[in-house]
């Protein structure tokens, strides 16, 4: 048998863009090429084990079960092509000029638009690992610290497939304006903070995975929304009582993360959060520090809990 090397992971490129109709690729797909770091999104299916007596202890026949495409993407953090994925995860924004630039405003809608992904698996015979139906069910963004600064998007899909051939043949490359963990900024309340060191955001958006209809082949023919989650953490030093006072009478606080590279910035604005109650612990000799976790709510049914805004370059997020 002759010797195939395997595919190298570094010729990986990624393909998406927005469906029209739920689980299909559209009759003439657009889509961008996007920049990635891991991609985990992988189909599997059960194969179960049938307990049907035969005379014998030898087992019968295994049976398939259904089908399911789920796994996370790493993506880089940047002011331009990171607004496809919100807008992923938000819906359109709203976008309106800014001095030179364009200011847009991504904040949850009722339902989460669904995508088309592929992924090139550059073996020597290309394939094309295609997965439709897709929608975002977890988000997680964390500054600090000296690593790269990514997301991780928890996707799940209905369907996935290998073609030989792309989706598109010309696709949208965005500007790339990568951010960094030094250049964020964290507000409290609209006053900026110079005591936390980390901050985390976790949302999930409980999509319903076991939406599967007789017909369709074990399939998912829906990832309906659930209610949307909003949490996270603040790793800060102990310099006052300030966070345990407004913990222990859940007072609000208003937090604003923001990334700032020139003109060109990515904030985040969590208007309603409560901090849950602890206390500090003297661990060591050291300068103490403590987590403070959080969860984001919106006080009223038409408020947003929250609300991202990107300014760039970029007009709007539509295909020429």
């Amino acid at each position: 048998m002759a010797y195939k090397p395997a595919a190298r992971g570094y010729r990986g490129q990624m393909l998406m863009g927005p469906e029209t109709t739920f689980g299909e690729l559209p009759a003439d797909p657009k889509g961008w090429k996007i920049p990635f770091n891991t991609e985990a999104l992988v189909i599997s299916r059960n194969k179960n084990t049938a307990a049907t007596l035969r005379g014998t202890r030898n087992p019968a026949e295994p049976f398939d079960g259904n089908t399911s495409v789920d796994g996370d993407l790493v993506v880089p953090v940047d002011t331009t092509t990171f607004g496809v994925w919100l807008m992923m995860l938000f819906g359109k924004p709203v976008s309106a000029a800014e001095q030179s630039l364009y200011k847009h405003t991504f904040s949850a809608g009722e339902e989460l638009p669904s995508f088309w992904a592929e992924v090139l698996i550059a073996t020597q015979t290309p394939l094309h690992k295609r997965s439709t139906g897709c929608k975002i069910n977890t988000f997680a963004l964390e500054a600090g610290g000296d690593g790269e600064l990514v997301a991780t998007l928890g996707l799940m899909a209905a369907k996935q497939t290998h073609e030989t051939a792309a989706a598109v043949s010309a696709p949208v490359a965005l500007p790339f304006n990568r951010l960094a963990n030094f250049e964020a900024t964290l507000k409290v309340d609209g006053q900026p903070t110079a005591n936390v060191m980390n901050f985390s955001l976790s949302m999930e958006n409980g999509l319903d995975g076991d939406v599967r209809l007789l017909g369709g082949q074990g399939f998912r023919a829906d990832l309906p929304e659930g209610l949307m989650g909003l949490s996270g953490s603040m790793e800060a030093l102990v310099t006052d009582s300030d966070f345990y006072t407004k913990a222990l009478a859940s007072t609000p606080l208003a937090l604003e993360l923001a990334f700032i590279k020139g003109a060109e910035s990515l904030t985040i604005k969590l208007p309603q959060v409560q901090l849950q109650v602890t206390g500090p612990a003297v661990n060591g000799p050291a300068g103490m520090k403590m987590t403070w976790n959080w969860q984001a709510y919106s006080p009223q049914p038409d408020d947003a809990a929250m609300t991202v805004e990107l300014v760039n370059t970029l007009e709007n997020y539509d295909f020429a």
